[in-house]
């Protein structure tokens, strides 16, 4: 049997490859209705899922959201103009008050605490006023009955505060802690006012001027005089937001959900955020990355494979050669490259979560967040932990932030957690 020469066997081979490369009209339509595909699935996430926090489409400056934001907006300041008159509003230093140590006898189905610190840019006063005022408005007069809302002026000297002694502070909350400053006493403009330590755990340690440690030991203070009124809920929160006019029912609704659910599968909540908010850095800072990397380099390897083997099989039933072979499953095989570029889109849309949020809302506003979630404008605590989360705030080292912590807490002892969804902020 004679062989080529060396010449001959290296045109041929280079006509090989040429041959392989040659891609069919049908293969460049498949590949041209992929990419036309890929680009109508890029714009539909685009313009809707700006509203998902989960999605990496999500836009609070889109203009629907920001129409909704200037509706709401609207309403908390005409409200804020009746608190500034005096006109359809409850006037909080005319009400009946009750002495601190009667409100045992008077519980309440929610405890709203909100700390306000002035060395923080985004608390402010507007912001704070915004905030109080959005809680109140649209609320029946039963709703508005069956919450207590507490405001910590967190500053060392409560004179510094911008909010000490203002008559609209008294007109939006039904108790105002200040701290005492170095053991004084200060005069305290209303029986509203209430004084508490500044050393919070009692100097043991010596409390720090650090922003995360000042945060979780107020919220241990608002925490702590909100279970001093047996409230049935607590809800800690900061000044640096707008309430939906619906926050409140909703909020109810979302109870009954996590309480159900809790009753039927026996797993027990920790808490609730007000909005639902998957923080994609904090997944990717952990393992799962790697995990989903290996599941789709190895599906995709598997895919290779098995379409190759099942070409060289087909074509070694016919009889064919090698060259047949890759020839003809080449260009088909090009179509694989899609996958990891439809795979992108669809994390980068939020995943299985913004889709199914997208078509299909989740029942009472209210879903699982299985990672950890971003920022920390406003938790609901389950009554059951809040002694426990309660410590936790108090309890050094003060590395971890307020939500993380309440993320770590809930991890360690198998606590679910669940995000208002939408959101009840703005």
């Amino acid at each position: 049997m004679s062989r080529r020469p060396p010449e001959e066997r290296g045109e041929g081979d280079r006509r090989v490859a040429m041959i392989a490369l040659r891609v069919s009209p049908r293969v460049l339509a498949l590949h041209a209705g992929a990419a036309i595909l890929w680009a109508l699935l890029l714009v539909f996430c685009s313009r809707n899922l700006y509203d998902d926090p989960s999605s990496s489409f999500y836009d609070p400056l889109s203009e629907a959201s920001l129409r909704a934001t200037r509706a709401r907006q609207a309403e908390v300041d005409q409200y804020l103009n009746k608190v500034a008159l005096g006109v359809g509003v409850d006037d909080a230093e005319s009400r009946q008050r009750r002495p601190q140590q009667d409100l045992s006898r008077w519980p309440k189905r929610l405890c709203l605490g909100v700390v306000s610190n002035p060395s923080r840019r985004d608390h402010g006063e507007d912001s704070l006023m915004c905030t109080l005022s959005s809680l109140r408005s649209g609320l029946t007069l039963d709703d508005r009955e069956s919450m207590h809302v507490a405001v910590l002026l967190a500053s060392e000297s409560p004179a510094n505060h911008f909010a000490f002694g203002q008559p609209w502070l008294s007109k939006l909350a039904d108790e105002v802690l200040v701290y005492r400053g170095r053991g004084e006493h200060s005069d305290i403009p209303a029986a509203i006012y209430h004084e508490v330590d500044w050393e919070v755990n009692r100097g043991s340690p010596p409390r720090s001027r650090t922003p995360t440690e000042g945060l979780r030991l107020d919220y241990s203070v608002l925490l702590e005089a909100c279970r001093a009124t047996q409230a049935s809920y607590v809800a800690l929160v900061e000044p640096d937001f707008v309430a939906t006019g619906d926050w409140y029912t909703r909020l109810v609704e979302a109870l009954a959900v996590a309480n159900k659910l809790e009753r039927d599968t026996g797993d027990d909540w920790g808490y609730i955020k007000l909005f639902y908010h998957l923080d994609a850095r904090y997944v990717w800072r952990n393992d799962d990355w790697v995990v989903c990397t290996l599941k789709w380099v190895l599906g995709y390897t598997f895919g290779l494979v098995a379409g190759v083997g099942l070409y060289r099989w087909g074509y070694h039933r016919k009889g064919a050669s090698m060259k047949a072979l890759w020839q003809d499953s080449l260009p088909l095989l090009s179509l694989a490259l899609w996958i990891p570029l439809f795979a992108r889109l669809f994390f980068v849309a939020g995943g299985v979560d913004a889709l199914r949020h997208h078509f299909q809302p989740y029942v009472g506003g209210v879903r699982e967040m299985v990672h950890g979630g971003c920022c920390g404008h406003g938790v609901l605590l389950h009554p059951r932990h809040a002694g426990e989360f309660l410590q936790a705030f108090k309890t050094p080292p003060f590395d971890s932030s307020a939500a993380t912590l309440l993320d770590e807490l809930t991890g360690e002892t198998g606590l679910t957690k669940w995000g208002m969804d939408p959101s009840i902020v703005l």
